[in-house]
């Protein structure tokens, strides 16, 4: 049972199905759904990606990048060459999904994990909610759980593998279109300034016109006298127009463009921070196991990484409990 099916879930799915697993994956959003994120493919996401089978999909449907381009506070810049590309989670995790299935895995949703189903001290399945809150809850029986459920801790607290409540950062992100920056913002743009600090700015190019534009905060919370983990003061919208000033691209790019929807925040779980990542019969990977890159808030790579790796460690326990049987 696979418990997500964004990146490290459906990567998890899609490589247990292709090994002759019997996967379930549920997700607690019907698909195609929006996801908060920068929507950035670095290098680490295409090479997971042509592991899994579906690169060549994936970039048919996203802009291709060929630099980071990193600004320093006082104005320095840096281009990082690379293999890159956006292409926003809603289509992403569409492609990604879908490739599990295709494979084989069953996909239900919208279903929501409530517990895991344990017996003497191991996961054995979990029990499950449906839309409809009003029906009795559901349970599947699985040999292994994989936790992928992203950085929302409900899931991780009620399967006990989360140690912390708080989230390692934040983020603000909004799709604008803007026909005339087109050409001219045509790389991954992260701006680092002292208007943001402790946070960070970013504008990635998409298709037709539409830019991905946000900003981060990094080490949102911290240990108070008495050990609690506290937000700092940092209001997002008033970093996101900060940005905005400072950032003569993200001024432009806001002035003469059209915000598509509205601004939309979301938690970040950085550097393997605040999580455990197994316990019997249980695997936590992705977001879920704290796997975002804490600089940049880049996890998407990471993510499908860590889902593979997940479907992996299982896929060997699986051939030497055949081994022993035989």
């Amino acid at each position: 049972l696979v418990v997500g099916a964004g990146p490290a879930g459906s990567a998890a799915a899609r490589t247990l199905a292709r090994a002759g697993v019997d996967v379930v994956l549920i997700d607690q959003q019907a698909f195609p759904r929006d996801k908060v994120c920068g929507d950035g493919l670095i290098p680490d996401a295409h090479r997971a990606m042509a592991k899994l089978g579906v690169l060549d999909e994936v970039m048919a449907l996203a802009q291709p990048v060929k630099h980071l381009r990193c600004i320093a506070p006082r104005g320095g810049r840096i281009d990082v060459p690379g293999t890159l590309a956006v292409l926003p989670r809603r289509q992403l995790d569409l492609v990604l999904c879908r490739a599990a299935a295709e494979a084989g895995a069953r996909m239900h949703a919208p279903l929501r994990f409530i517990e895991p189903l344990e017996d003497a001290g191991r996961v054995v399945g979990a029990r499950l909610q449906g839309h409809d809150e009003d029906r009795a809850p559901r349970e599947i029986r699985a040999r292994w759980v994989l936790l992928a459920s992203g950085a929302v801790p409900q899931a991780s607290l009620a399967a006990g593998v989360c140690d912390r409540r708080t989230p390692s950062g934040v983020a603000l992100r909004g799709y604008v279109k803007n026909d005339a920056m087109v050409g001219r913002i045509t790389e991954l743009e992260v701006a680092w300034h002292r208007r943001l600090k402790p946070g960070y700015g970013w504008i990635f190019p998409c298709r037709d016109g539409v830019f991905n534009i946000g900003v981060g905060v990094a080490q949102s919370h911290r240990r108070d006298a008495l050990g609690r983990h506290r937000m700092l003061d940092v209001n997002l919208r008033e970093v996101f127009a900060a940005f905005t000033e400072v950032h003569a691209p993200a001024r432009e790019l806001m002035e003469g463009g059209t915000l598509l929807g509205e601004l939309k925040g979301a938690p970040l779980r950085c550097s393997l921070e605040g999580a455990r990542r197994s316990r019997p019969g249980l695997l936590v990977a992705g977001e879920a196991a704290g796997s975002t890159y804490a600089l940049t808030g880049e996890g998407i790579g990471k993510a499908l990484e860590t889902g593979v790796l997940a479907a992996e460690a299982v896929i060997e326990g699986w051939r030497l409990s055949l081994d022993d049987d035989a």
